[in-house]
């Protein structure tokens, strides 16, 4: 083999491997919007006691969202989002990044003060999400999101906005 048909081996293997990267990518983009899906469904499922007694509004909307990975998964999309009023008190509860170290894909909602972060695990294939307390960024352990811990930070949230 010449070092010319080498190269080109060479140069094709690399087209090959990022046109497997970008296909693999789709695949999880696609995963990661209905993981949020699901996510905001779970939600508003933990919320249904107060909306039924009119002490809280939920509406479902989109968000915009720009990542960079890698220059060749560069992307902006529109992500799903949940807004929360309880209370006269607004609360966002928004997608930041399907790339994060050590998760696949951040949540947030809170204020500057305090706030929290969902953190979406894939486990042996089995998909978890983690809730995290974050105030004067430091943050607590990770803890399973439940209804519970999910109805903890609401409250703490509600404490908290003026």
């Amino acid at each position: 083999m010449s070092e010319m048909e080498k190269l080109a081996a060479l140069l094709q293997r690399q087209k090959d491997d990022e046109i497997d990267a970008r296909a693999k990518a789709e695949v999880e983009h696609g995963l990661w919007i209905s993981s949020l899906h699901e996510l905001f469904k779970q939600l508003e499922l933990w919320l249904a006691p107060l909306v039924t007694n009119q002490t809280a509004q939920v509406k479902r909307g989109w968000v915009s969202i720009s990542e960079k990975p890698v220059p060749a998964l560069e992307r902006t999309y529109e992500a799903p989002m949940m807004g929360l009023m309880i209370k006269d008190k607004a609360i966002e509860i928004k997608p930041v990044a399907r790339y994060v170290i050590g998760a696949h894909g951040l949540v947030e909602f809170g204020n500057e003060a305090q706030g929290w972060k969902l953190t979406r695990h894939l486990l042996d294939g089995v998909e978890c999400w983690k809730i995290r307390y974050v105030f004067m960024r430091q943050p607590s352990p990770n803890n399973d999101l439940t209804s519970d811990s999910f109805a903890q930070a609401i409250g703490q949230l509600l404490q908290g906005i003026k």
